[in-house]
């Protein structure tokens, strides 16, 4: 996707450049604002980096996560993640069962449900369906400061748009 400029903003598709901003937001903002996970007090932040340092790698180099460039300031203003998924799985699946025992118990506990609550939907898609891959969702988030400047809705539309296109 090439880069798509909406005011003062930025769209593109996040790249390992953008990495380690994108684990920031994702520890900072994301998980701190996240509905599963902003009530959950015993959680330290230094959990939730560790839990954006396992995920966010393997959703960069899928290439399909886009993000929002503050233009003015030429920071990360917000992220769509998202990641590939086929028969043998995905990196992010495979990212999660190797680093599980050492999130903190509240966030395996949430793990565990969605886990189970996708192996249920899911059934066998691969087969029945012949569906060869599917894009899944890890999340949406936009810093608080640029709440309300449609960055959330421009993300979503060209994230959209790219998947029409990439799959």
């Amino acid at each position: 996707m090439e880069t798509v400029s909406v005011e003062d903003f930025d769209y593109s598709v996040l790249e390992e450049a953008d990495l380690e901003e994108a684990k920031e937001l994702v520890a900072t903002d994301l998980l701190r604002r996240a509905p599963l996970f902003c009530y959950m007090d015993s959680v330290t932040p230094e959990d939730f980096r560790f839990l954006a340092d396992v995920f966010v790698g393997g959703l960069v180099r899928d290439k399909v996560s886009l993000k929002a460039v503050h233009r003015p300031s030429g920071r990360m203003a917000g992220l769509r993640l998202a990641f590939r998924c086929g028969p043998c799985g995905s990196r992010f699946a495979d990212a999660f069962k190797e680093n599980f025992q050492r999130f903190h118990p509240q966030i395996q506990s949430v793990f565990s449900l969605a886990d189970r609550e996708q192996e249920a939907c899911l059934g066998n898609l691969f087969e029945r369906h012949r569906v060869k891959e599917y894009l899944s969702f890890y999340g949406l988030s936009v810093k608080e400061e640029f709440d309300g400047r449609r960055v959330a809705q421009t993300l979503m539309r060209l994230s959209l748009n790219y998947y029409r296109c990439v799959l």
